[in-house]
């Protein structure tokens, strides 16, 4: 399990002097000098990082001040915390602390990751067998064949994770094995190379500042990058609506449109536009910046759009400048007369993206109910729920409404079973206001069968 503990104490004197500014000047070792200590800040790169990704710096260096050795008489922060505090915390926490102390950076090879609850890890850097530690809280993007940066920590016998894991590409994690075995004048015959506990500690800022490195070289290629479709052209989405020709109706456009031999039908009124038989999408790129994007029916038909029929117009969905004038040369030769000039909306992906940004802004804008208006309309939700039972067919009543079932003797007694098992069975959950029964005993008129 990741470590969890209560080390508010810990980290109180973290943010004491000299601490803090060893705290400062240690983070900014693990970014390359990009976090300034005069401002407590990472600059440029601040709004170019996710939140986990910032909370992932400051943990690699917290977690490397409390393994450092100073040379003064407050040499390391665990030692001076546990020699002046320690008798305040119990064994248990004492131990933790302890365990942190000794804690040594590596790299792993995720080699199984069990429903998302443990994951094992092989040791790089160093011999030994696998360690699975159990851990609730895994990243999505850990899986197996992945390569991480953490610590693992013994606690009371079991190992656990530290605050963070670092993930890298392959080819990053290779050339790390690399620089660390030059740093550290490994030979190249050892493999695999093995390190030092002291080595490793000492190469904690290289592997936060390498990791850091590979995250900024995603930012910068995903700004470069560019998409397109499986012909190799730039993806535009182009929205095409024909209205119909006056007087047509939808079953006269309905015919030409089987016939194409281009088009395959999805649904009523709905056609798949597939390329041509001969034609086979490239899954490479025309670039190393260019992602490409490819749709293929079951039948492994590259699909170039989708086109629908619904009222008196005729809609082409595709995602380039090139196929949307191909479609156009298409209609126009097929079904011409029956359509008239269409209207034209193109859009980029860079729009897409603003417009659920405006949306999700539109969305957190709109005023919220408060606590009590909450309250009142949770609590009618409830009142029109069990009294709307009362006219609702009841299969325990022979499917019989209660106000029918209550016409007859035998049937209120029945009626009054049932209530009384409503009433009993009711979940009381915290938040939701309770329901009075006895409006619907008293509607019914048999609140004398009304156990008690």
């Amino acid at each position: 399990m990741r470590m969890e503990l209560r080390l508010n104490n810990l980290l109180a004197l973290a943010h004491r002097e000299p601490w803090h500014t060893r705290f400062l000047n240690v983070l900014q070792e693990h970014t390359s000098g990009l976090f300034d200590p005069a401002t407590e800040g990472f600059g440029e790169i601040e709004h170019l990082l996710e939140d986990d990704q910032i909370s992932s710096l400051w943990n690699t260096a917290l977690d490397d001040l409390l393994t450092r050795d100073f040379p003064d008489k407050n040499k390391n922060i665990i030692d001076t915390y546990l020699r002046n505090y320690g008798r305040k915390e119990s064994l248990v926490t004492q131990d933790c602390i302890k365990a942190l102390r000794a804690a040594v950076p590596s790299l792993y090879e995720v080699c199984d990751v069990a429903s998302r609850h443990s994951i094992t890890l092989r040791d790089l850097l160093r011999p030994g067998e696998p360690i699975t530690v159990m851990e609730e809280n895994l990243f999505h993007d850990v899986t197996p064949s992945g390569i991480l940066a953490t610590r693992i920590i013994s606690l009371s016998g079991q190992p656990a994770l530290s605050s963070y894991l670092l993930l890298y590409s392959p080819e990053g994690a290779e050339e790390l094995q690399t620089l660390l075995r030059d740093l550290h004048q490994k030979q190249p015959g050892d493999i695999p190379p093995v390190f030092s506990d002291d080595e490793l500690r000492r190469s904690a800022p290289l592997f936060t500042s390498f990791w850091l490195g590979e995250r900024l070289q995603d930012i910068a290629s995903e700004a470069t990058r560019t998409y397109e479709n499986s012909d190799g052209e730039e993806i535009l989405f182009h929205r095409i609506c024909y209205p119909l020709a006056k007087g047509v109706l939808q079953k006269q456009l309905v015919s030409p449109l089987d016939a194409l031999p281009c088009l395959r039908a999805a649904q009523n009124n709905v056609w798949n536009w597939v390329a041509p038989a001969d034609v086979k999408p490239s899954p490479t790129a025309s670039n190393e910046h260019a992602l490409r994007l490819i749709t293929t029916l079951d039948s492994g038909e590259d699909v170039r759009g989708i086109i629908h029929l619904k009222g008196k117009t005729l809609t082409v969905e595709t995602n380039s400048a090139e196929r949307a004038a191909t479609i156009q040369e298409i209609l126009a030769r097929e079904t011409g007369y029956l359509l008239r000039s269409p209207a034209i909306t193109i859009k980029s992906l860079e729009d897409l993206e603003e417009e659920e940004e405006d949306d999700y802004e539109d969305d957190r804008g709109e005023d919220l109910l408060t606590p009590d208006e909450q309250a009142e309309i949770l609590q009618q939700y409830i009142i029109n729920h069990y009294q709307g039972l009362l006219t609702k067919r009841i299969p325990f009543l022979g499917d019989k409404t209660p106000y029918q079932a209550i016409e007859t003797a035998q049937g209120r007694q029945d009626v009054a079973k049932w209530l009384n098992r409503l009433e009993q069975g009711r979940i009381l959950a915290p938040g939701v206001p309770e329901y009075d029964f006895s409006q619907m005993w008293d509607a019914l008129g048999i609140s004398d069968l009304r156990q008690k």
